[in-house]
């Protein structure tokens, strides 16, 4: 072992052409490698291998390819050339959905309910007691089975309402004991009507031609007309399932690129619309694109920035291009091991290069240092001085580092794992190329030696601020520093209470990215919801069961399945059909169209088509103010008998219909000429649209209950899976990003069905891989440290004072971390174990020195020595300080956090640590 120790220090001196030629045929090779490594940025490559929740998935997509759609949001662009109406991005919806279904990567399109299947199956798709309550104010509408209900205007059906109010107040029953909703839909009723007398035409043309079945379901979400949308109807959705289940990025970014571009091309005969894409595959594809973009870019920056502080930092540039030459031999020879460890990158070990151009460029900066300050003492052998003095320390340096790195393999999220593995390797690699290449390069490019001092060397940007009147200050008062740190640790230590860990992946993406953007629009203004997990039934018994177990969960919001298109029970639904065909038919509209085809004249043209001295005549208001009025005084006594009988529930209600019904007839009665007019026609269109709507009814009573083989395919598509069994979709009561939330929807979830799948059960398994692996990693990263420092320097209290600078510095970290209202994520929580790993070199440096010179050399030795630690700690910054400008916000909070802990790191080491150091030499004294 001995002789291997002598060759190491000595045959790179001695023979550096040699050991240069080597390490050059070892770079060629691993440059030859690392050109082969692949970049998997799959979310699967993440997650161990065999995890159940996966291999459901898995099987999931492979009969069943909706767990994953894109989503294609259309909406008005910003510059729009006209305005773009509900209409208008209907029709661009349809157009999406067509040629975005006809690529061979999409296996369906769903973006619009059948609105005419809902309609033909009215009476089976509303709720039974609904349809029973409904039926039952229709039966007493229309006045008993010998009556026949005629419905020939706004005055007539008023005069209706009155006459059923009136009955039910006499008998003292119906509206006054009816309920407090019946009376509310009274009012609203006659609220409606007064609309409608202030804006005719507006309001007759904006009912729908189709009856309103989306509104009788109680869906938000959905027009009128089917689409699916948002609560402002403003913004429409498409869901498109893949026709291959496979989440690789190659066949992720194909599906997206097409979809993409076949909207666009529909789009360009819709002019005005804007589309955007989101969901998790599009999410997957905008965050590994911004992730390969910022690869080169921070790699980049940090090999620059390292660069440029190395040639500020040294007296020649000739030794700051040492250094990176070291480093890029270690950087090189890494990339070549990852294709021998794994042959590939994940999104997570992509940040090889920063790290590296971080840390592995500082076991060439302290013997780089260390040789400046021997030859301008004009010490003979000034690069195996400088090797010889630095050795020692790198190496303790490296193992505790990479030893940090590698505890990230007890993780079982493998993201982390590959990642401790290749940078933990890394690093060894980068101390090889600093023991073996560093050497060999000084003996062939350094200076000669000579026992005079080096004045020709120029002063360095740094030695100007790193003065040794600087270090005597920093050792003049200890007393002072140590209270002064210890004050503010105390204080960083309270504020660290208050950092949170932020669980959201969505916070991870680039800001401002697209799928980002509609995916909140997508959340918070819509009922569909991107994040759900599913249930699979073997047959309708079982579904049902399901559902019955969902809804008696607080932590389900909604249970989505087949079901709401079947009726429950078909025999007492057809019951129901045939008394609701049996009371439509006692009821009649007068039309001038009885079809009900309202394809007709606008409404203004309507008006110069008949006489006008005609349609005054018809459009005379004294019929219309008299059953305003008429209702008004019904209403009235209605109010009265309420309070009468106690029922003061429905005093405010019908009060609010009173005075509805008063507010209408005094518009009524101030009404010129041209308001009769407009009232006309529109009444026109409100009986054209009420035939049209009698005559679906009738329609849909005459039909047989659907079952499952009747189904729209957009439904059967999106709830029965290939092999015939039944999905069923489960959204949470909440966001799954709050831990609690999370937790209490997925064991809900699994109370339904233990074999449950779906996005926000194997986040949850994700979150808790990283997090009880952070805990591990940082347990085992701490006592591998404390076992190495304890190896290296035998005492425990130079240990512990190798340890303060980290500790203290950690805990200015998280101090600082409260200050700038930053929070851990999902990314950044091995920022801890790393700057445990990485701050420790400093103290390594100094003690190691400090016990090897002397306490009377602590000040000088804190110069030089601490020449070595600022330079490496600067370039550590730089490296790591790279990935904070990266787009990606999980990749660019971990570089923030890795630079604020070196930072901190590095000011405990030149100023608190000479000053503990010289606190307990005395107290040993």
């Amino acid at each position: 072992m001995g002789r291997l120790s002598t060759l190491v220090e000595t045959w790179p001196l001695e023979r550096p052409r040699t050991v240069l030629l080597i390490a050059a045929l070892a770079t060629v090779l691993a440059v030859v490698l690392g050109a082969g490594i692949e970049l998997r940025t799959s979310r699967r490559e993440l997650v161990p291998s065999g995890d159940p929740d996966q291999a459901r998935y898995d099987a999931l997509l492979r009969e069943f390819s909706g767990p994953s759609p894109v989503i294609v949001a259309l909406e008005a662009a910003d510059d729009a050339p006209r305005a773009v109406d509900l209409v208008a991005l209907q029709q661009a919806a349809d157009a999406v959905a067509a040629g975005v279904g006809a690529l061979h990567e999409v296996d369906l399109v769903f973006h619009r309910l059948d609105i005419d299947w809902l309609v033909d199956h009215a009476f089976y798709l509303v709720s039974p007691t609904a349809l029973s309550s409904a039926l039952d104010q229709l039966d007493e509408l229309t006045g008993g089975p010998q009556e026949q209900l005629e419905l020939s205007g706004i005055a007539a059906f008023n005069e209706l309402l009155a006459e059923r109010v009136e009955i039910a107040t006499n008998k003292g029953t119906g509206i006054t004991d009816g309920g407090h909703e019946q009376a509310a839909r009274l009012a609203d009723v006659l609220r409606w009507e007064h609309e409608w007398l202030e804006q005719p035409a507006e309001v007759s043309a904006g009912l729908p031609v189709t009856l309103p079945m989306v509104q009788a379901m109680g869906d938000t979400s959905i027009t009128n007309d089917g689409y699916l949308t948002n609560h402002a109807h403003d913004l429409l959705f498409l869901f498109v399932s893949p026709r291959d289940g496979a989440n690789d990025l190659t066949t992720e970014s194909k599906l997206v690129l097409g979809i993409r571009d076949a909207a666009h091309e529909a789009l360009r005969r819709h002019p005005g619309i804007r589309v955007g894409l989101t969901g998790r595959p599009a999410m997957s594809v905008e965050e590994m694109a911004a992730i390969r973009r910022d690869g080169p870019v921070t790699s980049t920056i940090a090999i620059i920035g390292v660069g440029l502080l190395s040639a500020l930092a040294f007296r020649r540039r000739r030794h700051a291009l040492l250094g990176l030459v070291v480093l890029a031999a270690g950087v090189l020879w890494a990339l070549g091991a990852v294709r021998l460890e794994l042959g590939y990158l994940n999104l997570i070990t992509t940040s090889l290069i920063p790290i590296l151009a971080g840390v592995g460029i500082d076991y060439a900066v302290h013997p780089l240092s260390q040789y400046e300050i021997e030859r301008s003492a004009g010490r003979d052998q000034a690069a195996r001085r400088a090797l010889a003095t630095t050795r020692t320390p790198i190496l303790v340096s490296a193992l505790t580092t990479s030893a940090a790195f590698f505890c990230f393999l007890l993780m079982d999220f493998r993201g982390f794992a590959e990642l401790g593995l290749v940078a933990g390797s890394g690093v060894l690699l980068c101390l090889l190329a600093a023991i073996i290449v560093l050497p060999a390069l000084l003996a062939t490019f350094g200076e000669s030696d000579a026992s005079a001092p080096d004045s020709t060397a120029r002063a360095a940007f740094l030695d100007r601020f790193w003065r040794p009147r600087l270090a005597q200050l920093a050792c003049g008062a200890p007393g002072l520093v140590v209270t002064i740190a210890v004050i503010i640790t105390l204080l960083a230590a309270w504020g660290a209470r208050g950092v949170k860990v932020n669980t959201a992946l969505v916070d991870l993406l680039p800001a401002g990215s697209e799928s980002l953007h509609y995916l909140q629009r997508l959340t918070e203004e819509s009922s569909l919801g991107a994040y759900f997990n599913i249930v699979l039934a073997a047959d309708l018994p079982e579904l049902a069961e399901f559902e019955r177990r969902a809804n008696a969960s607080p932590s389900v919001e909604r249970f989505d399945t087949v079901l709401r298109f079947l009726p429950p029970n078909p025999a007492a639904a057809e019951a129901s059909a045939h008394r609701a065909a049996d009371l439509l038919a006692r009821i009649d509209v007068e039309s001038a169209d009885p079809s009900g085809d309202v394809e007709q004249a606008p409404l203004g043209e309507q008006a110069e088509q008949t006489g006008r001295a005609e349609q005054a005549e018809q459009a005379n208001p004294g019929r219309l103010v008299a059953s305003l009025r008429r209702l008004e005084v019904t209403l009235a006594d209605a109010v009265e008998a309420a309070f009468v009988s106690g029922l003061a529930e429905l005093i405010e209600p019908l009060e609010n219909a009173r005075a509805e019904a008063e507010a209408a007839a005094q518009l009524v009665d101030a009404a010129d000429e041209s308001s009769m007019l407009a009232w006309q026609s529109a009444e026109e269109v409100l009986l054209q649209r009420a035939a049209g709507w009698l005559g679906q009814l009738r329609n849909a009573a005459a039909a047989r209950p659907p079952g499952v083989d009747d189904l729209p395919l957009q439904i059967a598509g999106r709830f029965i899976t290939r092999s015939g069994r039944y999905l069923g979709f489960l959204y949470p009561s909440g966001s799954i990003f709050d831990p609690p939330t999370l937790t209490a929807f997925n064991a809900a979830s699994r109370q339904i069905n233990n074999d449950v799948v779906g996005f926000p059960l194997m986040f949850e398994a994700m979150s808790g891989r990283i997090t009880a692996g952070f805990v591990r990693a940082l347990g085992a990263a701490s006592l591998v440290v404390l076992l190495l420092l304890l190896a290296h320097l035998r005492r425990l209290g130079d240990t512990l004072m190798v340890l303060v600078p980290v500790v203290v510095g950690t805990i200015w970290m998280l101090g600082l971390m409260r200050v700038f209202e930053l929070s851990f994520n999902l990314a950044n929580l091995v920022a801890v174990p790393l700057v445990l790993g990485v701050g420790i070199d400093s103290g390594v440096h100094l003690v190691h020195r400090w016990g090897a010179e002397g306490p009377r050399r602590i000040p000088a030795v804190l110069h030089e020595t601490g020449r070595g630690v600022l330079i490496a700690s600067l370039t550590t910054m730089v490296g790591f300080g790279s990935l904070g400008l990266a787009s990606h916000r999980g990749m660019s909070s971990l570089g923030i956090l890795l630079a604020l802990g070196v930072f901190a790191c590095l000011v405990a080491s030149l100023a608190v640590l000479p000053s503990v150091y010289l606190l307990a030499g005395r107290a040993e004294r």
